[in-house]
């Protein structure tokens, strides 16, 4: 205890002449430097004291050892693997067990090497990069230095990437660069022949979360050799910058929506119109599947019997990869009476189809005739209801006029008159051929 004693009577003396000298520090000027140089003594005493110096090797057993590295090393030439080293060192006994590999450099000296491949033991100089820690010696003191010519090849560099794009987008593959296309490696003759035979120097890209049209992406070189393993070889460039270009595969667009009513209203009513809600619907896909798109289906809407309008929910028939905005649409199909024509009152009409006989030809040209055969007329009428049931075809006169016909087969539509109250609502166009007329001697 007597050295810590004497330290602490040390420390409370200098600040009693500490205090003393701050009562006129510009006239004892000469004091004050004393009393500081006096405060260190005290400090490096009492570090003496709790935290001596002393030594030790570094590394210490199981850690990693200084590596060697070899300066003025002569041009063309290179240095094979070096064995690394362990040094003694003096410093502060707290600060011993914190020192590692990485707190020492450790080079020797190649200079005197210059007259082909030559091998020496040559002294290693080591140096302390933490201050505080001065190296009492090196083991082993020399380490053998065999330096080799090295080998010189100009390597492409290749791309590889990881990662992905986000969905929905992909990157053209054919507009990759990379700057500089191609990088000199150096290096032990066999290590070169590796990258060179089968090995490749890639950049290693990562495309995740790329969007944009253009990217430039930097990142080290890695030579490697055919097996894939990383080789040591000094590189005219460390780094590489990679363009890339992405760009989005999904489209959107609004398509309409088909309706398709199926059957008939009740006898005397009539589709008048089809609205669906909404009309448009938004969809996502691929550009190729988009693309290809006209409309979105929808199951067909019964309307058979129906007298009043009829509204349903109907889902939409996905396209397959397509996203849709919406699952389904309301469809509106407006049913209402049919009114007859110039009837008062507004009567309900029914419409039905009907097959009538075709009278005989008008204005036929000379020399020709109709080609025999049944020529039957296809017609739809509408009428009030109670009328319907009691139409038959002998109501109804249909006549074709050949004024302007020419011989051969031709399309006709025959004119239509049917009993009062009736509308001939269409005529459906029929095929008859014109052949020479038979002259009867």
């Amino acid at each position: 205890m007597k050295p810590f004693q004497n330290a602490f009577e040390m420390l409370r003396n200098l600040l009693l002449v500490g205090k003393a000298g701050t009562i006129d520090i510009a006239q004892h000027w000469g004091l004050a430097l004393f009393s500081l140089a006096t405060a260190f003594a005290v400090w490096f005493a009492v570090q003496d004291v709790q935290n001596p110096r002393t030594e030790g090797i570094v590394p210490s057993d199981g850690q990693q050892r200084i590596p060697v590295q070899a300066v003025n090393i002569p041009d063309g030439f290179i240095a094979l693997s070096i064995s690394p080293v362990s040094v003694r060192v003096r410093g502060r006994e707290d600060d011993l067990p914190l020192l590692r590999s990485a707190d020492f450099e450790a080079t020797v000296d190649v200079k005197g090497l210059v007259n082909g491949e030559q091998s020496a033991a040559l002294p290693v100089s080591v140096t302390a990069r933490r201050d505080n820690i001065d190296v009492v010696s090196v083991s082993p003191a020399t380490v053998q230095v065999t330096l080799v010519r090295a080998a010189t090849e100009e390597i492409p560099i290749t791309i590889q990437t990881t990662g992905s794009v986000p969905e929905g987008y992909r990157e053209i593959v054919d507009r990759r660069t990379v700057t500089p296309g191609f990088v000199t490696i150096t290096g032990l003759p066999e290590l070169v022949d590796s990258i060179k035979n089968g090995g490749e120097v890639v950049v290693v890209v990562n495309l995740n979360g790329l969007k944009g049209e253009t990217t430039n992406l930097e990142a080290d070189l890695i030579a490697r050799n055919a097996s894939g393993n990383t080789v040591s070889v000094a590189m005219s460039s460390e780094r590489a910058r990679v363009s890339v270009a992405v760009e989005q595969v999904i489209t959107r667009r609004t398509l309409s929506v088909d309706p398709v009513v199926t059957g008939s209203p009740a006898p005397g009513f009539r589709v008048t119109d089809v609205k669906i809600e909404p009309p448009l619907v938004g969809v996502s896909g691929t550009t190729a599947v988009i693309d290809s798109l006209t409309r979105l289906r929808i199951l067909a809407v019964d309307v058979t019997g129906a007298k009043d309008t009829v509204t349903v929910e109907r889902a939409i028939d996905r396209p397959q990869n397509v996203t849709l905005d919406r699952q389904s649409v309301t469809v509106q199909v407006t049913v209402e009476p049919i009114q007859c024509a110039g009837l008062a009152g507004g009567t309900a009409c029914g419409t039905t189809s009907m097959v009538i006989s075709l009278s005989s030809p008008t204005d036929l040209p000379v020399g020709l005739s109709m080609e025999s055969g049944v020529y039957p007329v296809y017609i739809r009428v509408s009428a009030p209801v109670a009328a319907i049931a009691t139409l038959k075809a002998s109501d109804f006169k249909a006549t074709v006029s050949f004024a302007t016909a020419v011989q051969g087969l031709g399309i006709y539509t025959a004119k239509v008159t049917g009993p009062a109250g009736v509308t001939i609502e269409a005529v459906e166009p029929m095929n008859i051929r014109l052949i020479p007329a038979v002259t009867v001697p």
